[in-house]
This record gives C-alpha cells, structure tokens and sequence, in this order.
C-alpha cells in the first residue's frame, strides 16, 4: 500500500528508536489487509499513524529552547497527543516561575485556525478587529502572525500571539511580560522553520 511506503519513508527521516513499534503496526495492517480483513487492517494503520504523530511531536519539542525569557521548562505540563492521520495532533511546552509563564501549543487542525487566517488575510477584517480588540498582525521570522494582548484584574498582562504554520497553528501565550516588543523577542527564538518543516 502507498501509505506504508510513505509512512516507511517518513521513519527513516526520524531515525530509529520506537520505529519498530511502528512498523509492527504496519506489518500486522499488510498482514491484515492481505488476509480481506480491511477492519483490523484499518485498526492497525490507525495506531501506526497515532504513534507516529506523537514520535513527530517530540521531534518538534526536541527543536524548541530549553530555557526561553529566563525560564526553565515546566515537566509537568509537557505533552504530546497523536491523533489519526496528521489532523489531531497537538504539542505543548510551559516555561515559568513564579511570576511569569509561557506557553507554547502547535496544533493540526486547530479550531482557531480558519479565524487566524481570515484576520491575516483580510485588511477590512483586521482593521475592524484591530481597533475593537487591539488584536494586530506581526511577522516573526518571516512568518505572519496576530498578536492580542489581554489585560487581567491582578495588573497582569498577557500577550497570545499565533502564528500559521501551513496546516498548523503556532500559539505563544506569554503572562508577565511587560511588552509585545519582549514577547516577540521570545519568538524569534523558536525556529519556526523547522517546525513546519518536520510537521508538512
């Protein structure tokens, strides 16, 4: 099958590690598919495809900072969660102490996605949206992106900036900083290149 052949090509960029747990998904889907049994074959590509969405997520982890604005990763709030076929996938990282926190998320299939990309691509839309909402369009390292700042009771800010990766969505959600200029400072730290690049 075509996807195997793919999804074979695909390992071989990542590099070995749990890569045979992969393959023995697949193998047991060829097994499966040549014996007419399309249902567990289905069931067999389905969990091959699930555990290498999360092997990909940990490859983009892998290129994120291990410290970022002077703050240290959160191991507790690290995840990575594979969903069939790329669609699904979502990869997260906090860096904090006590008075400050961000957060990064790079999801497929993003619901805020369609909203993003219609305020990056529209001038009316992200004027209107600009002067009601303070929301804005940056470019990080090439990349356009909307930045909105939010004011909270405690005198905190906090700045979400997301960011379109073809069929991504980079989020940044910065807490604690003083300035836009500061957070997308942190940005331009995050190699937004060859994030794309491993997830299309």
């Amino acid at each position: 099958m075509k996807f195997i052949a793919t999804t074979i090509l695909t390992l071989s960029l990542l590099g070995n590690g749990h890569a045979q747990d992969i393959l023995a998904s697949l193998d047991a889907a060829q097994s499966a598919y040549a014996a007419g049994n399309s249902q567990q074959a289905r069931q067999h590509l389905q969990q091959a495809l699930i555990d290498l969405n999360v092997r990909l997520g940990h490859q983009v982890l892998a290129t994120l900072p291990t410290t970022l604005g002077g703050l240290a990763i959160n191991q507790n709030e690290e995840t990575v969660v594979g969903g069939t076929g790329f669609a699904g996938l979502m990869i997260s990282r906090t860096y904090s102490n006590d008075t400050k926190r961000i957060k990064i998320t790079i999801a497929n299939d993003s619901p805020t996605m369609s909203m993003v990309s219609s305020f990056l691509s529209n001038d009316m839309l992200s004027g209107i949206m600009a002067s009601q909402t303070g929301q804005k369009k940056v470019v990080v390292s090439g990349y356009k992106g909307m930045l909105e700042k939010s004011d909270y009771d405690d005198d905190t800010v906090a700045y979400t900036l997301n960011i379109p990766l073809e069929e991504s969505l980079f989020t940044l959600e910065a807490r604690g900083f003083a300035s836009e200029n500061e957070v997308l400072d942190l940005a331009q730290q995050i190699d937004l290149r060859k994030i794309a690049g491993l997830l299309h």
